[in-house]
This record gives structure tokens, sequence and C-alpha cells, in this order.
């Protein structure tokens, strides 16, 4: 990307654009061409310093919601210098753009509204929505976030006020990847909601109706998205962003095949899962006793329980299958290792004479007594892998991980519910119920724990930005027509022969590289979706597909090109 930015922009206009405001880091000559002299204090200080200013301004506030509004009010005032300091600490302040403090903003955010951030697209204006779309001011965008609001994260549906989620993923697409914050919109299409407490809430921002279905639904998403390829052109990337139950694969499997989209709730998820799933088999995770284990395992020898039983589940499940059948077993055998709960009990195939179930869970029902106790599930099942996805907190309680850990010597435990208050269970009590045996990974951050007198673990994070930033970079790199859901497993492959060179960290229980290095990752996440989508024909951009053949480093140029670094 360019380094240096044109405009014909004079006085406090500069100042008042994100894009182009640095602030002091204005030279005295910048000051005068700009005609911003007297408009800022006399002196004139590098971005380096303006960074340590932030972080003592961060340091400063009483709770990660207090420093998550701090960062977006930086975000509105200097957008480089909001990006400089989420990539210089990005392990801290993750959690604090990102789950789960974004939880806390999204229940919050109508009464902390004060500007407008992405565009609103309500159903009682759809002949507007043409308009709306040519609103937004940027003429190149290359990927956009859109959520309904519906479920988002473990909260449920929270309409309008789920915005923060579409927000809070593109400063990610630019964080993770350095995608340029230009070429990102965040998108919520307003259908009212069924949340009783913001109907009533005077201070709500969205549509005060309950959650429209049917053909108004149907048609303000469509609109939506054939307005966004009018305006910016074929190729760009939706990404689907929690979305109900009922809609998430519905909306997948009707647009896949039309657009350039994935849901991250479905794909991503699953990805950064079986790449945990692949590292701690790799770690030996499974076995039945210390005299079993020979080495390395692979996902065919785990038998996998699910608790919970909705489109993160359900996505997990069915890339396992895919991973299994890539290394050489037949589907059934592969859907056979798996076994879902949902709020009824096992989701065995004697419910389906009696309920409506949803396809995706229905296609993984076994044909095994049903049960509704979990205990009783556990006991008779002898999961290797618990995973939890069941925005319940607690689930996995301290007779659950004691069972698990007595059928296995060293048992997979995924607390993957967020936010934190959400989880399973704690890496804490995973370590202590299974006696430290556990290889656990969450959906929200935990501390690292002391099992033991200078024994410290570093709970694992099933961080979904380990794999969608690298995913749309090649994605957008190369103007894919059509994202396969191959991409998802070959990121998770991807992703799990990176980590496991690390055997300092896994030693230490982390499955995951360490994040201050995740734009790299991306890149290398980048150049094998790129690979992938020029070898099936989905990539439209000659110039990759140049670069593609001519080898790696040509490849890999091409990719950072596309990148922005915020302090140039």
């Amino acid at each position: 990307m360019p380094r240096f930015i044109s405009t014909s922009m004079k006085g406090a206009s500069v100042l008042a654009d994100p894009r182009l405001n640095k602030g002091t880091a204005f030279s005295q000559q910048q000051r005068a061409e700009f005609s911003i002299e007297g408009l800022l204090p006399a002196a004139e200080e590098s971005r380096e310093l303006q960074l340590r200013r932030v972080h003592a301004q961060l340091a400063s506030k009483g709770s990660d919601l207090e420093r998550y509004e701090f960062l977006m009010n930086l975000a509105s005032v200097d957008e480089r210098l909001f990006y400089a300091v989420l990539t210089d600490d990005l392990e801290a302040l993750l959690p604090v753009v990102y789950t789960p403090t974004v939880g806390s903003a999204c229940m919050n955010w109508s009464s902390m509204f004060m500007r407008p951030q992405g565009l609103y697209l309500n159903v009682d204006q759809l002949d507007r929505i043409d308009a709306m779309v040519d609103n937004w001011p940027e003429d190149d965008v290359r990927a956009i976030v859109v959520t309904d609001g519906e479920r988002i994260l473990g909260l449920g549906d929270l309409g309008a006020n789920g915005m923060g989620i579409p927000v809070g993923k593109s400063s990610l697409y630019s964080a993770c990847a350095g995608i340029p914050p230009k070429f990102l919109l965040p998108v919520t299409l307003d259908a009212g909601t069924n949340n009783s407490r913001l109907l009533a809430d005077p201070f709500y921002i969205g549509l005060k109706k309950h959650r429209v279905t049917g053909d108004a639904y149907e048609q303000l998403v469509d609109r939506f998205i054939q307005a966004a390829r009018r305006r910016w052109g074929p190729r760009v990337l939706v990404q689907f962003e929690d979305f109900g139950n009922a809609n998430a694969f519905r909306l997948l499997d009707k647009y896949q095949s039309q657009i350039t989209c994935f849901n991250d709730d479905i794909q991503g998820t699953a990805s950064i899962a079986v790449a945990g799933l692949l590292i701690a088999s790799q770690m030996g995770a499974g076995a039945a006793s210390a005299s079993q284990f020979t080495g390395p395992r692979s996902l065919g020898e785990q038998t996998f329980l699910f608790v919970g039983a909705g489109t993160a589940a359900t996505g997990i499940a069915e890339l396992l299958v895919e991973s299994m059948v890539h290394a050489g077993m037949t589907a059934d055998d592969a859907r056979r290792r798996i076994f879902l709960v949902d709020s009824s009990g096992l989701v065995s195939r004697s419910r389906l004479a009696n309920e409506t179930m949803a396809p995706n869970k229905a296609a993984l029902a076994q044909d095994i007594p049903f049960m509704d106790n979990l205990q009783e599930i556990v006991d008779t099942i002898k999961p290797s892998v618990l995973i939890g996805v069941s925005g319940t907190g607690g689930v996995f309680t301290e007779n659950i991980i004691r069972s698990v850990s007595a059928a296995h010597e060293r048992p997979i435990i995924f607390s993957l519910s967020n936010p934190t208050a959400n989880s399973e269970c704690t890496a804490s009590q995973a370590y202590a119920w299974s006696q430290n045996r556990a290889i656990f990974a969450s959906g929200s951050p935990f501390l690292p724990v002391e099992v033991a007198p200078g024994d410290i673990r570093l709970p694992g994070q099933c961080n979904n930005s380990y794999i969608f930033p690298g995913v749309a970079l090649g994605i957008i790199t190369c103007e894919a027509n059509h994202v396969p859901d191959s991409v998802f497993l070959l990121a998770a492959e991807v992703l799990a022969d990176i980590s496991v060179k690390d055997t300092a960290r896994l030693e230490r229980g982390s499955l995951f590289p360490p994040l201050r290095d995740i734009q790299n990752l991306s890149v290398r996440i980048a150049m094998a979706v790129v690979r992938h989508l020029v070898e099936g024909g989905h990539a439209t951009n000659q110039k990759v597909i140049e670069a593609c053949a001519a080898g790696e480093e040509e490849l890999e140029a091409v990719i950072r090109s596309v990148m922005f670094n915020p302090l140039h």
C-alpha cells in the first residue's frame, strides 16, 4: 500500500478525518501545508511517543469495558494510531476489542452510543436499501462483515446492539491480517428484536418491533447482498456473523454457490477447533491409558462428544468428518465417532420419528438409545474429546471431567462458549479435576494456571482470529468468485502444522502460536488459500494467478503488497 495519502483537505477537516489525522505527530511543515497551525499544541511528537501515551492511558482505566470505549474513541479520532496500539500488544488487547469484552459492549451498545459505526439497514425501508448502501463513503470495499443480531455470542438476540460484532471483526481483519480498514464494512441488518428488555429500553437504537421472518426477512438479506454487489462488484466478500441457528446454515447454503461468502460461526469456528484437535492429537491425547500412549494419534482414533448442537457444534462436526475422510476414513465411519447433546439430551435417531430436527443436526444423529442425563451419556460413550458449545456456564462439572479423565490418560476438553461467563468450565477446573492431565482450550481467554509449584500451564484459546483474517486476506487478494468448504480444512491444517513445531509452548499447554506473530501466520494461511483457490479455478485476479505460478516468494510479495502498516 502507498506510504503517503494525497488529500485536498485543509484545516480542521484534516484533524476531523480519522484516516488523515495523526495529531501531534504532524510535523511543523505539514501543519503549515494543511493549515492546521495553532489547531494543535506546540509539541511535535513521534508515533512511538503517542503509542506510549495511549498504553499509559489504557493502564489508567478501571475496567476492560472502559478500555474498549477508549479504544473505539481513539479509532474515531486517529485510525492508524488505534491499529498501531492494537498490533503493538495484541495478546493483551484482543480480549478488550473482541471477546469477551465485546459481549459487554453489545449488551450496553445503545446506552453507550455516541456515533454511528458501519451501515445500518432496516426491514422497514426495503425500498431504500440501494440508497443506503450508496451512502457509504468508500468506493473500494472488499470485505463486509454482516449480522442480523439474532444470536450475539452466547448472549442471544441483541438486535441492533449486535453491531459491536461486525465492528470488532472488521478491526481484527486489519490487526491480524493487515487488511486496510478502508476495504472493510461492518453491517447490521435490523429485522427487529424479540428481546423484551431492548423493546422496553428508551435508549434502544434499533427498530422497536418484534423480529420479522418470512418474505420480508428474505428481502432484507437479498436486497442488501444485491446492493453490495452492485456497488462494490461481484467479488466483494460477505462474512455472515452471529445469525440465529434457523438462518445461519440456511443462508450459507443459499448464497455459498452464488456469491463470495462464508459464515465464521460455522466455518471459522470449525476450522480453529479442528486445528486445535489436530494439534492435541499430535500430542498423543485420547489414549485410554499411559501404557497405550505410543505417540501422535489420528482424529479417527478419538471419540467426540459435543455438548451443544447448534451451528458451532454441527459446523465443527462436519469439518471433523471432512478431515477424517481426507485421512482415509469413510464418511459413515467418521460420523460414528461423533455424538451430540442438545437441550433435550443425546441426539439419537429414535428422536427423528417424533420431532423435527435441523438437517445438519439430524445428519449426525446416532443409532443408540436416547439418554437425557449428561453424566450417563459421558459414562456410556466414554469420549476422549469433550467439546462445549452449549452457551451454558459450568455444564462441565467436576464429576463429568473426572469421568472423562478416568477413561483417558490425556483427555481433550474444549470449553468454547463465549463470553467467559458462559464457558462450560474454566481452565483451572479442567486441570484440577483431571489431575492436570487434560489438554484444554477455550473460546474466551483464561490466565495462566499454576498447576503445581513451578508448573505453569498456558490455556490455549480457540480464537477464530487465527483463521478468518488469513482466509479473508487470501480471498480478497485473488478476488475469489467462490469460497469452498475445503478452504477451512486447509486453514486448520496450515495452523496445526505451524503450531506443532513450537514444542516449548505445547509442553506448557498452549496449542496455538503467540498472537504477536499473527500477521505472519495470516500470510501463511493466505498463501495456502490462494494456491487452493487458483488450483480450483476460483481465483480471478490474473496478477495473483501469475504470481502463484512463479513461486512462493512472488506469491508472498503480492499478498504483502495488499497489507498496510499503521505506522507508515
